[in-house]
């Protein structure tokens, strides 16, 4: 599958989305429905580290459009979440922060998964 999900932690309070090779934007929605699914039914914060470093948005645009439509649907547990991200993808989600500020505290980039699950320590130290 070319997105899949699952916990990265054992308290089940970090939910790791892996992007690999060609996906389309239905399974993109589906992922983040499943995402969504998972931790709405949790009573505390969840982050989300979603790593996209070994795979390309679809072809024929459309990710502005998804990634709005994903961060109006979140869950009311949502807390942040961490993209592991190419050049290209740090700054559509750079565009989503200035489009939404009211996301900017809640969406972050880095390069590896160590530095994404170390931006989740430090927020939630906050």
């Amino acid at each position: 599958m070319p997105i899949t999900g699952c916990w990265d932690d054992e308290g089940q309070t970090i939910y790791l989305i892996t992007f690999s090779g060609n996906w389309t934007w239905n399974e993109f929605d589906q992922a983040i429905q499943d995402c969504y699914a998972t931790i709405a039914v949790l009573p505390y914060p969840v982050d989300i580290i979603a790593d996209t470093r070994t795979t390309e948005l679809p072809s024929g645009g459309g990710a502005i459009t998804h990634a709005n439509a994903l961060l109006r649907a979140r869950p009311a547990n949502y807390g942040i979440a961490v993209v592991i991200a190419s050049t290209f993808v740090r700054v559509m989600v750079d565009t989503l922060k200035q489009m939404n500020p009211e996301n900017r505290d809640r969406l972050f980039t880095t390069q590896t998964l160590d530095e994404a699950r170390a931006i989740v320590r430090q927020q939630r130290q906050r």
